[in-house]
């Protein structure tokens, strides 16, 4: 069968499926009236910023201590975000906003938690429907983060970007001052102990002193020598204990200003134009497919009746 009497068969139905497929997206084009916009607020996040590094005195002291410089931080920002101790909170706020419930719906006031706002049947449901509507990217070149939440109303995706952010930086700041009450309380143990080793070796030492008076002109060459030897030891307890509490000094000077800080590079958008449902692409989509089924299914009878003749 040549490739014109091919096509003298399948023209008859073809008029036939252009009229489906125009149909067809006509259909997709009327559904997705009923589906509400999506509107995306994005927001940027410079990499973490401190006041000053830690130096030698709190680097010392969180090497000996084992609770670490938390450095790792800032590579793990994407999944604090994600973690359930920023959702849960941002999912308990109340949130006043408006939105549509279908394309030409009238916007109209709200105020509910974010949990409410989703329809979860439960909390994990509810976090899961969060995580849906957020997208985290972090660039490890530039260190910038980038958060796009995606939800039907233009200002609570504001919102709920502005909370998300908010709880990063709690976050941070409870780590960083958990990790300073624990270090305090290591050196405060340290102090304790260095205290003790010099109260000790003073005890020792004037004990010493009372049994043997004017042991520094003694004729006994190992009456001199021990009484030297105490106190030496007298004078070492007394640098360590100084030396570690100018550490602690040090430390807690140096805490404070190696506390962490996001600062915005981009705070969150209120977004204006929306971001899906690409309706245009979804009734054309809809038109080629049921441009396509009516044509197979036309020419399939088309070429089943011209052999059956």
């Amino acid at each position: 069968m040549s490739v014109f009497r091919t096509l003298l068969i399948t023209i008859p139905g073809l008029r036939h499926a252009i009229g489906w497929g125009v149909g067809a997206g006509l259909a997709v084009a009327l559904l997705s009236l009923r589906l509400p916009n999506q509107y995306r607020s994005v927001s940027r996040v410079l990499p973490i910023a401190r006041a000053g590094a830690p130096a030698g005195g709190l680097q010392a002291l969180q090497a000996l201590s084992g609770l670490g410089a938390g450095g790792n931080l800032e590579n793990a920002l994407p999944e604090i975000l994600k973690s359930r101790t920023v959702l849960d909170p941002v999912l308990a706020t109340a949130f006043v906003f408006h939105a549509a419930t279908w394309r030409f719906g009238r916007a109209q006031e709200r105020c509910m938690t974010l949990e409410d706002f989703l329809a979860a049947p439960d909390r994990d449901a509810a976090v899961q429907g969060l995580l849906s509507a957020m997208a985290v990217v972090k660039d490890f070149r530039t260190g910038v983060l980038v958060l796009e939440v995606t939800l039907p109303s233009a200002d609570l995706a504001r919102q709920v970007n502005e909370a998300l952010i908010r709880g990063l930086d709690a976050f941070l700041k409870a780590t960083r001052s958990e990790r300073g009450r624990n270090l305090a309380e290591f050196m405060g143990d340290r102090v304790q102990v260095a205290r003790g080793e010099l109260q000790s070796a003073l005890a020792d030492y004037l004990a010493y002193a009372g049994r043997n008076r004017g042991y520094a002109q003694s004729l006994e060459p190992l009456v001199r020598v021990e009484g030297q030897k105490r106190e030496l030891e007298v004078e070492f307890k007394k640098q360590v204990l100084l030396r570690i509490q100018s550490q602690v000094e040090a430390a807690i000077i140096e805490e404070k200003d190696a506390t962490p800080v996001l600062s915005m590079l981009d705070r969150a958008t209120l977004p204006i134009a929306k971001a899906r449902p690409a309706r245009l692409r979804m009734a054309l989509g809809g038109g080629c497919l049921g441009f396509g089924a009516a044509l197979a299914w036309t020419l399939r009878r088309r070429i089943w009746g011209f052999y059956a003749r």
